[in-house]
């Protein structure tokens, strides 16, 4: 994975490089810039996006997938399951206009691979960076250095007033925004997540463009917007960009059937916030989608099952007023689900099971499931499962539905040895919630 990490941020330090490249072609190049240069240039990188965007959608409609009017949400699918198709299709964009400007524009030659050779070493360093652990150091160390490159690279044009003229400055302002969105593209359909070096990359565009576009009096403006938007997206918006990334990517890959790879991704995305509900959703559907049959000796893949979730999941469900037979399907299958993997679960898994099946007024194959819980000759002394479900089992069977104490309740208590164990059970319960009279 950090092999992969690294070669995206190559891949979008070379994408800067060839974005910075026409931005110094704006200073540099004999003629003043015309407008034609960036129709050719960006072109160019569109037509490359799309040629190769356009080869992944054939290739995925090829394979069954269907639109159906879906585009927007189609066009991020592609996006999101295609970062190396995306990063590929705009450098060689950028390149090939790169190499017409040379041509057509008089560009100097050699800037081509020299910006290709700044941007490969540019993206080692991003690298670096991704791989600093406190997210507060990264942070404060991409400000800082944003802060020193924009100043340095303003003060410098300033010194050599011959570089830039009016017309020039429009021109260099101008290629500084549109090389925003290519960055942001770049950082959207990678793999990696995003860090603090892209927004710090992109604020110090967006500082030297707007230098260059405010009058004097208003450079405050230029100053204080680019490190506003830094700090607030670094520390309010990146962290929700990241989990409804790993949550769209998640459910892409669900979509393909690519179950392991989705609750990964669904896992990421609750490892950055635990609370998400989509993500939460988004993975239980994988849950429910798998066919365990199929994917139960895949050891990679049930590792990722987070049985005591799914148990969770099944009770949330259960304890419903009145769950719908949907609802009461999903339970059942993960409590199925949950047995599979971990057999000592069974009488946790029974008694829900008896839940559902009063739910679905299945009342004698519902005592039949707590029948066996309560009986103590099936069971070993102090399991843990047993014993944490033994007084909602009582509770079940003599107070919660008229079918189930008819059929389960009434005939144990009969019993006198029976009886005695429910008042042992109950007096357990008591002394270790004391302040908890349900169970009375």
């Amino acid at each position: 994975m950090k092999l992969n990490q690294t070669l995206e941020a190559i891949a979008k330090g070379i994408g800067l490089g060839l974005v910075a490249l026409l931005s110094l072609e704006t200073v540099l190049a004999p003629q003043t810039p015309q407008w034609w240069q960036f129709v050719v240039y960006f072109g160019f990188l569109l037509f490359g996006l799309l040629a190769f965007l356009g080869w992944a959608a054939a290739d995925m409609i090829r394979q069954g997938h269907r639109i159906r009017g879906r585009l927007l949400p189609f066009g991020l699918f592609l996006l999101l399951e295609n970062p190396g198709l995306v990063h590929a299709g705009v450098l060689a964009g950028l390149l090939g206009g790169a190499i017409t400007l040379v041509v057509a524009a008089g560009w100097t030659w050699w800037h081509v691979p020299a910006a290709v050779a700044g941007g490969t070493v540019l993206g080692l360093l991003f690298a670096v960076f991704q791989f600093l652990p406190n997210r507060w150091l990264r942070g404060g160390t991409i400000l800082l250095l944003a802060a020193a490159a924009a100043t340095g690279i303003f003060y410098f044009l300033r010194m050599h007033p011959d570089l830039l003229g009016p017309e020039r400055e429009q021109f260099l302002a101008l290629s500084l925004l549109l090389g925003i969105p290519v960055m942001y593209l770049l950082t959207l359909a990678g793999q990696a997540e995003e860090t603090e070096v892209e927004i710090g990359c992109m604020c110090v565009a967006l500082a030297l463009a707007l230098a260059f576009l405010v009058p004097p009096t208003a450079a405050l403006v230029a100053i204080l917007a680019p490190i506003a938007i830094y700090v607030l997206y670094t520390y309010r918006v990146m962290r929700s960009l990241q989990v409804l990334k790993h949550t769209l990517r998640g459910l892409s890959y669900n979509n393909l059937r690519q179950h392991r790879d989705a609750l990964l991704a669904y896992r990421r995305a609750l490892e950055l916030d635990p609370k998400n509900h989509w993500a939460r959703e988004g993975r239980w559907r994988v849950h429910l989608d798998m066919d365990f049959s199929q994917v139960i000796h895949d050891t990679a893949t049930m590792a990722l099952v987070d049985l005591d979730l799914c148990l969770d999941r099944a009770k949330e469900l259960l304890v419903q007023p009145r769950p719908s037979p949907e609802m009461l399907n999903e339970a059942t299958k993960l409590l199925d689900l949950v047995v599979s993997q971990r057999p000592g679960m069974q009488a946790a898994v029974q008694y829900w099971r008896a839940v559902a099946l009063t739910h679905g007024r299945d009342f004698d194959a519902a005592a039949e499931q707590l029948r066996s819980v309560l009986d103590d000759a099936k069971w070993e002394p102090g399991d843990p499962y047993r014993q944490a479900v033994l007084v909602p089992c009582w509770q079940l069977a003599l107070m919660q539905h008229s079918e189930i104490r008819k059929r389960v309740g009434k005939p144990l208590l009969e019993n006198e040895g029976r009886r005695l164990d429910a008042m042992a059970v109950v007096e357990r319960y008591l002394r270790e919630n004391p302040s908890d009279a349900a169970a009375l």
